[in-house]
């Protein structure tokens, strides 16, 4: 009666805490659940939120998943399938354990008396059920013959009536259904499956749980073959090559788990869009960069051309300023001859009537005229030297003046040029820096390919080492089973050459997530380049419209300014002509001057007109000493001028000079900052050969491991089959 309080306590035990069990997984199973549901919406806010101006990059961003998402997926399942074997599981042992019919023996012997009177009879009939050790004839013996007979002829539904037929304990009809899966095991995995779920059905022992968990593998159902080993008591026992089964069970359902969990999030084919995107990314970044060249040396020609054509425009209106002043000169040139011929007219015609008048006073005035002649030609010497010396003053700071207008455009134009090329060593250096920090990311990733490349032939070397020491021990212990010897040997170094494959393939899980995160930031990268690409281009294709709209207007100018140069130059032409017919009009006016002067030196009548000269020059004598102190004051302040503009001028050349410096200078960082860049730009190309090199080689070694392990699985498979039918225990 103890025995029985305490099985009845043991199974209240175990049931509370399966319960507790069941409600922890349902937990977890909740929350995974709330995980994907709380990662699915995320990806639809994030799907609507992005803008539709890129149906391509929709197409590509849509279709993205995270790592995490498959791994999420594949424990979802494996939670699944873990409370559904339990379920399964308790259910059958509350329904066919001893213990719990033996329980519901008693629960129902309360119910009458009559009950309780019929319980010593159905105790004893388990009792003698539970007893019988040895299989009856009408079953075949210890072989089962007949059971295997029947099922041949009938299957399991023959079996079963056959084994209801007999009073045989539930432990007896499962060693029944292990002997016929056990047959079956060469032939048909799913019936041996079916024969292992009815054995641990009658007898729901742990060992025969485990047994169902390894036939469940060899027939390819490796979830659910995980699920029932997780659920096995913590003490239970296997042997080695049990425990090298169960590695290779767990190691497999993962994969199915997650090749499951990858088909049905598409995992492969929207990380190969998310791959195709970026490379289209690259493509289009490259295209941008072109364009900008081409832009670029555009804006250059144009900028050239414009230069030029501010030069030549400036030459001309150089050229039409000297012929509007020459111009100017010559019309005033040609109002004073006018003028002068009309007075030395009036003059002449005056001079004719007074001649006779002026013989009597010629005589006496003539000395004073010489002298007053003489003072008069002094003063005009002196008035002409004047002029010429503030005619040179004036062309002087012209000239200066001009000079500090082309460097003072100089210095502008060089400022410009020295601004541009700043902000292109700057984008060279920030592009360098990028550059730099791209050779460090893949020199580190070669490092870590390196070490990890250097661990895995260490580790290759520790499982020679343990596969060579492995095969010493099993030819020790099987010398009289040589054959077998061979082949298990063989299957140890395919176990081993497995574990560097589960190896393998966590390195390159943890190889594809770092290019996962490698590849997102080379894809922000490349849309960061690409926009400012595409500002870059639109600011040069707006520069370009811009010189293009100013080199229209110049050519406008220089044709409208060649044309006034024609008028001028032909002005010039007529004015040059009217200038040498009144010059020669003026000699000949002169001459004839000279000649009625003579004839009124002998002319006394004159005395009193060459007197108001007389008084007209001493006017004239005194206006030219104003006008020469006028000329004097002026010629200092344009030699001031001039001075002043000199020092302008020396400034300006010193800067100019600064500037070259400057702009030679930034030139040379420019080049020198190209080269880095291209040298950077080489470097990376070099590593990605190298890596892809790499990944390349890591692809063929997984698909040889591959090979090695489907071998490794049929040999391990075939070896389990000979030891069970060499190694059967005689009870079974």
């Amino acid at each position: 009666m103890t025995t029985r309080q305490n099985d009845q306590a043991d199974l209240k035990f175990r049931l509370k805490g399966m319960e507790e069990e069941k409600e922890l997984l349902l937990v977890q199973l909740h929350q995974v659940e709330e995980e994907l549901e709380h990662y699915f919406s995320r990806n639809q806010e994030l799907e609507k939120g992005r803008p539709a101006a890129s149906e391509k990059s929709n197409a590509s961003d849509r279709g993205y998943v995270d790592d995490a998402l498959p791994d999420s997926l594949a424990e979802n399942q494996r939670l699944q399938a873990l409370v559904e074997a339990q379920r399964k599981v308790h259910q059958l042992e509350k329904q066919n354990a001893l213990n719990a019919k033996l329980g519901d023996i008693l629960i129902e012997s309360v119910d009458s008396p009559a009950s309780l009177f019929s319980v010593p009879a159905r105790l004893g009939r388990i009792w003698r059920q539970s007893g019988r050790q040895v299989p009856p004839g009408a079953l075949g013996g210890k072989s089962f013959d007949k059971v295997i007979a029947t099922y041949n002829q009938g299957g399991f539904g023959e079996v079963e009536k056959l084994l209801n037929g007999i009073s045989i304990s539930p432990a007896m009809q499962a060693n029944a259904y292990t002997v016929l899966a056990r047959q079956l095991m060469s032939s048909d995995r799913a019936q041996v499956v079916e024969a292992a779920r009815r054995a641990h059905a009658l007898d729901p022992k742990p060992y025969r749980l485990k047994w169902l968990a390894f036939r469940l593998h060899e027939a390819g159902n490796f979830v659910e073959a995980e699920a029932m080993l997780d659920i096995l008591p913590s003490d239970t026992q296997f042997s080695d090559s049990e425990a090298r089964q169960v590695g290779q069970l767990r190691y497999e359902a993962k994969h199915s788990r997650q090749r499951e969990a990858k088909q049905k999030s598409a995992f492969t084919e929207r990380r190969a869009e998310v791959e195709t995107r970026l490379n289209i990314l690259a493509k289009e970044r490259d295209e941008q960069l072109k364009l900008a060249a081409e832009r670029k040396r555009e804006i250059e020609a144009l900028t050239r051309l414009k230069a030029q054509l501010e030069g030549e425009k400036a030459v001309l209106a150089g050229r039409q300023d000297g012929a509007a002043k020459l111009a100017a000169e010559w019309g005033r040139e040609i109002e004073a001859l006018k003028y002068a011929n009309t007075r030395l007219q009036s003059e002449k015609m005056a001079l004719v009537g007074r001649q006779e008048e002026a013989a009597k006073l010629a005589e006496e005035l003539r000395s004073e005229i010489e002298a007053l002649l003489q003072a008069k030609a002094q003063g005009e010497n002196e008035r002409t030297a004047l002029l010429g010396w503030h005619d040179e003053a004036a062309k002087l700071a012209e000239q200066r003046g001009r000079e500090t207008e082309a460097l003072k455009q100089a210095k502008v134009q060089l400022e410009g040029e020295k601004t541009a090329l700043t902000g292109r060593h700057e984008e060279a250096e920030k592009l360098a820096e990028h550059r730099k920090h791209e050779i460090e990311a893949l020199k580190q990733a070669k490092a870590q390919l390196e070490g990890e490349k250097t661990a895995l032939t260490g580790r290759q070397e520790e499982a020679a080492k343990l596969a060579e020491d492995r095969k010493r021990e099993i030819e020790a212990l099987k010398q009289a089973k040589a054959q077998l010897e061979g082949e298990k040997t063989a299957l140890t170094w395919r176990q081993e050459e497995a574990a560097k494959l589960a190896e393998d393939r966590k390195r390159e899980i943890e190889a594809l997530k770092q290019a996962k995160v490698q590849l997102e930031g080379e894809k922000t990268a490349l849309t960061g380049r690409q926009e400012e690409a595409a500002k870059l281009a639109e600011d040069r294709k707006r520069e370009i419209e811009a010189l293009k709209q100013a080199k229209v207007q110049l050519e406008g100018e220089k044709t409208a300014l060649t044309g006034w140069q024609e008028e001028a130059a032909k002005l010039a032409e007529d004015r040059k002509r009217e200038i040498e017919a009144l010059k020669q009009a003026k000699v000949q006016l002169e001459g004839e001057k000279t000649a009625l002067t003579g004839r009124q030196e002998e002319a006394a009548k004159l005395a009193e007109d060459r007197k108001r000269e007389i008084e007209a020059l001493k006017q004239a004598k005194v206006q030219l000493t104003g006008e020469t102190t006028a000329l004097m004051g002026r010629q200092e302040e344009a030699a001031k001028l001039a001075e002043q503009r000199g020092r302008e001028i020396e400034a300006l050349k010193q800067a100019k000079a600064q500037l070259d410096g400057e702009k030679t200078a930034l030139a040379k960082r420019q080049e020198e900052a190209a080269k880095l860049a291209e040298q950077r730009l080489k470097d990376i190309h070099d590593l990605q050969q190298q890596l892809q090199s790499r990944r390349a080689d890591d692809a063929d070694l997984a698909a040889r491991q591959q090979l090695i392990q489907e071998e490794m699985v049929r040999a391990e498979a075939q070896l389990d089959l000979i030891k069970d039918m060499l190694l059967r225990e005689p009870g079974l």
